[in-house]
């Protein structure tokens, strides 16, 4: 049983079960698009790996043996299923499909990407579903690698991925300064002396102090005053609103969320005020897989719209 595992391949099944539709090596060669020589040989191949002549040739064409007969069942039931787990690998039906996509994220991508990647995902997948857990200081490496956990979407650094993930940067962002519209001691532009004598807000969405902003002042040995800590930007928006607070926010976010209280951009004390950009990770056992593909793709379009 064994050798005759050894000796069968897909292809010979599905010679197999062309055969018993045709009952001609020539127009099975045709339908296979192969070779009548080649047909021959794997006929040769499947004879051997079944110990039985399987098809006999006689003048209304090659009739199958009681052997064959008693086989086509289970052949066409393998073949079937064969292709069809081919085809499911290498295909997403978003309009036909019923799937929960989970997305682990930050609060910048609920704010920035997720109305965007939204409107797209009901557009192509009307029978999906998508849900967006918080982003915490650890990695989901296990949901990542169970598949639970689709995509991970933070900013550059807030992980370092291993070698089983992959990280590819989605947008690139800068970080602003925000005051309230009240404020009428800073002009468009703060002065670094300002910066460093005002109290500053601290949107911390992540729960934990770790933050660009923190260790870009570190680099130059100097540091802020930081009297109010938030875990969502729309607060922080409405406490800067209300005082002579300074926020930093990402510029992008700034713009989502500017009309939702009184308060106005000023240019950050130094051209070299932080940058960063938006990854998502996903775990390499799904790199090829076709719904990751899908929604990794339509991802990126999501970016590419928002950045128009």
């Amino acid at each position: 049983m064994e050798n005759q595992i050894k000796r069968t391949d897909f292809n010979l099944l599905k010679l197999f079960v062309v055969l018993m539709e045709t009952r001609s090596v020539s127009a099975s060669a045709e339908e296979l698009n192969i070779t009548q020589s080649a047909t021959s040989h794997a006929l040769r191949r499947l004879r051997e790996a079944f110990s039985d002549n399987l098809f006999i040739v006689t003048k209304d064409g090659m009739v199958p043996t009681p052997k064959a007969l008693s086989i086509k069942p289970i052949v066409e039931e393998a073949v079937r299923l064969i292709e069809l787990s081919l085809r499911t690998a290498q295909e997403f039906d978003s309009m036909s499909c019923e799937r929960h996509f989970v997305l682990v994220a930050s609060e910048y991508f609920e704010v920035v990407v997720f109305p965007e990647l939204v409107k797209l995902f009901f557009e192509r997948a009307p029978r999906c579903s998508i849900e967006v857990k918080k982003l915490k200081p650890e990695m989901p490496h296990k949901e990542l690698q169970s598949g639970s956990v689709d995509l991970v979407i933070a900013f550059q650094d807030f992980f370092k991925p291993d070698n089983a993930l992959v990280e590819e940067v989605l947008l690139s962002d800068r970080l602003i300064c925000v005051l309230g519209n009240e404020n009428a001691e800073v002009g468009d532009k703060i002065s670094m002396d300002q910066y460093l004598t005002m109290t500053h807000i601290y949107p911390s969405p992540w729960g934990h102090q770790k933050n660009m902003v923190d260790d870009w002042l570190k680099s130059k040995n100097l540091q802020r005053n930081v009297g109010v800590t938030v875990n969502n930007y729309l607060a922080t928006s409405m406490v800067t609103e209300n005082t002579n607070f300074l926020l930093t926010l990402p510029e992008r976010t700034f713009q989502a969320v500017k009309n939702n209280a009184r308060i106005r951009m000023v240019e950050p004390p130094c051209d070299d005020y932080p940058c960063f950009s938006m990854n998502m990770i996903y775990h390499r056992l799904f790199e090829d897989d076709a719904a990751s593909l899908w929604l990794r793709g339509l991802l990126r379009q999501a970016c590419k719209e928002i950045q128009k």
